[in-house]
């Protein structure tokens, strides 16, 4: 077409929390090395967060990476040396991590019950957002201390006694006793 695509996206559909891997080729006449190369997410035409793309010298490409956030679709832009205008625009969609889910059986009966009787909360997976906010973090300090008996380490113990034995005898052949 009219618009040359220099940077692509590894795949355009991705599922939550998935690693998106960004490559891209030469698009520059002038010396490469000295350009930077920034790629924005965008949602409802709002800047969510962007990542730089480094230049891999060795496969001599542009590679950059970042993961995939709440499903939905989102826009790219590649800005080059902080130039306002991108120089190239693309679009991806990120689906609901259903990958936990395939083999997963809910028995709703039972986990209720077993919230009850531990005194916890039950939530069903529509209000699993809420669990977040019900958690509330405990903190435990520990100090751990190994305490070593001369009593019962007879190694330690004999050591000692070989110790102030050859200190007595040195002390003896020079006359300080």
């Amino acid at each position: 077409g009219s618009n040359e695509n220099y940077f692509r996206l590894n795949k355009n559909y991705f599922q939550q929390g998935e690693m998106i891997y960004v490559t891209g080729n030469q698009p520059f006449k002038t010396s490469f090395y000295s350009k930077e190369m920034l790629l924005k997410v965008f949602n409802d035409n709002k800047n969510l967060f962007s990542t730089v793309i480094d230049f891999n010298l060795e496969k001599d490409r542009w590679e950059g990476k970042f993961r995939a956030l709440n499903p939905g679709e989102y826009y790219f832009k590649v800005f080059s040396d902080n130039v306002e205008d991108p120089i190239q625009i693309g679009k991806f969609n990120v689906l609901e991590s259903q990958i936990e889910l395939s083999t997963v059986y809910l028995n709703q009966q039972l986990l209720s019950e077993i919230s009850q009787k531990t005194k916890g909360e039950y939530f069903h997976w529509e209000n699993r957002k809420k669990m977040i906010d019900s958690i509330e973090p405990k903190f435990r300090k520990s100090f751990k201390a190994d305490v070593i008996k001369l009593t019962q380490s007879r190694l330690l113990l004999l050591l000692i006694i070989l110790i102030f034995l050859v200190e007595w005898t040195i002390r003896r052949k020079n006359g300080l006793i």
